[in-house]
């Protein structure tokens, strides 16, 4: 027959047969486990930091979470072929070694410098090589028009001879390659 215990105030029916010691420990567990899982969670105005601290950590979060982000990608590439969980596997890892060291950027400020970081030093960077791959196709343009490119100087251009004109107007490319040929041959000696 389960017998009852008062332990503060409060009734615990544990069943017969335990000592007074035994009964106590169990109810003293689970006082301990009830006490862990009613804590209640942190929100945002215990946790929050002052602003710039929030913005500093936003800022090395979001610079933690570029390699993160290129990794994670290789490793969805990997579960899509293998059918494993490699990329949730690193983000929750990153995030607990962020939530470790204390990188938890909270409120308005964090979150925009996280993500101004994370994705605008990305792409300043593709933007800038996009802008750099434009100036050298316009550089290339310039070239084959003859014109003068920045401090160069105008390219030297090569006349054709009346039958190398002739000849790439009217025939195929071999044509011209063979009338080159002979010409060069026919000046080297």
């Amino acid at each position: 027959m389960p017998q009852d215990y008062i332990v503060k105030g409060q009734r615990y029916t544990l069943p017969d047969g335990l000592t007074n010691e035994e009964a106590r420990a169990k109810i003293d567990a689970y006082l301990e486990k009830q006490d862990t899982e009613t804590e209640e969670p942190k929100n945002e105005s215990d946790t929050y930091e002052g602003f710039l601290a929030e913005v500093g950590e936003g800022i090395l979060s979001g610079l933690i979470n570029i390699p993160t982000g290129v990794v994670e990608l290789g490793a969805e590439l990997v579960d899509l072929g293998a059918d494993t969980s490699y990329a949730k596997e690193v983000h929750e890892t990153v995030e607990e070694w962020k939530k470790g060291v204390g990188i938890d950027p909270e409120g308005t400020a964090g979150a925009i410098a996280e993500g101004l970081v994370q994705f605008g030093i990305p792409g300043l960077g593709a933007a800038s090589a996009v802008s750099k791959i434009s100036k050298i196709g316009k550089a290339a343009t310039k070239l084959s028009r003859g014109q003068k490119i920045g401090g160069l100087g105008k390219p030297v251009r090569v006349s054709l001879t009346k039958g190398e004109r002739w000849c790439t107007s009217r025939c195929s490319a071999s044509c011209f390659i063979w009338t080159w040929i002979c010409f060069y041959k026919s000046n080297d000696s």
